[in-house]
């Protein structure tokens, strides 16, 4: 069977087979080809419109009202499903192959580690630093892809959350120490403000993609001014804040960021396929927490997790 007819769940998707192959392609572009295609609203060659134009169904539809048949009306809405169910395709496909690729990458990694922590070995202790760092890496990389197809189950509520005790303030400064680099770099210095102490049962790698997302978003359209991590807390629940002094939102937007495949329209889009806020949106829900944000055209950005206490 063709690999590109297969859904997340290894399920063949039956009239979606074109759309999903077309979206694989876009695993074979150069990273310019595919901002290219992303900034003109195209994923491997298929764009929503096009889709429904082509149909007849949505020939009719610019005909006008009374040209709609029932029949082509349920027409152009299995159209549009096929199309919403290509685009999880992808993104399951990509996330599968890119756990997969970084698989045999763990074991050769695994296998150096056994060679420099040989009793015998010459090799200089700084290596076998390293190369633990980079399985630590590794491993990281393969959990986020592992993630990404559960993700994609959520819908069907087949996500299984983890809970133990995390402690967060530890967890939110290595989540900071790692993304400080990246955000000076981009000419953004990262604040962090974190109350000392704050542990309760919580899916550590859930909260991490979290923060992780968010502290993304705000480097990418932080235009190059401070950010600011705080995580303060009560008895009943813990609030993650994420604030950016970039371009802001529109108010009209602001409910629509949290889509699978969207970013705002701004005077900058972000590089990226708009899964970030989507994937924090949907965690927080899992945890039976509450985001929110606020934002003021030209002045940033500011989003509030809240997680509830569980022990």
């Amino acid at each position: 069977m063709d690999r590109s007819t297969l859904g997340y769940d290894g399920h063949q998707t039956p009239g979606a087979s074109h759309h999903t192959r077309a979206l694989l392609e876009v695993m074979t572009l150069d990273p310019g080809a595919l901002a290219e295609q992303q900034e003109s609203g195209h994923f491997g060659g298929i764009r929503l419109q096009q889709t429904i134009s082509r149909s007849p169904a949505g020939q009719n539809a610019h005909a006008g009202p009374a040209a709609l048949a029932p029949a082509d009306s349920t027409e152009l809405v299995e159209g549009l499903r096929q199309a919403i169910h290509a685009r999880d395709d992808f993104v399951a496909i990509a996330a599968h192959e890119l756990r997969n690729s970084m698989t045999p990458i763990d074991g050769v990694v695994g296998l150096a580690l056994g060679v420099v922590r040989d009793t015998n070995s010459t090799c200089p202790a700084h290596l076998t630093v390293l190369l633990e760092r980079m399985q630590r890496l590794v491993d990281g990389f393969i959990q986020r892809a592992a993630w990404l197809l559960d993700v994609g189950r959520l819908e069907s509520s087949n996500l299984r959350l983890e809970p133990s005790l995390t402690d967060l303030s530890t967890l939110a400064r290595s989540v900071a120490d790692r993304y400080e680099v990246l955000a000076v770099r981009k000419g953004s210095p990262l604040v962090v403000e974190i109350e000392d102490g704050i542990s309760d049962l919580w899916d550590p790698l859930a909260v991490e993609q979290i923060i992780e997302n968010l502290l993304v978003n705000a480097i990418k359209f932080g235009m190059s001014r401070p950010i600011t991590l705080r995580l303060r807390s009560d008895k009943q629940s813990v609030w993650l804040d994420v604030k950016d002094c970039g371009m802001g939102i529109p108010p009209e937007q602001r409910a629509a960021i949290f889509g699978r495949f969207e970013q705002a329209t701004t005077q900058h889009r972000g590089s990226g396929f708009g899964l970030g806020l989507w994937i924090v949106n949907r965690l927080v829900v899992a945890m039976s927490g509450r985001i929110s944000v606020s934002s003021q055209l030209g002045e940033g950005s500011h989003f509030t997790v809240e997680l509830p206490r569980k022990a």
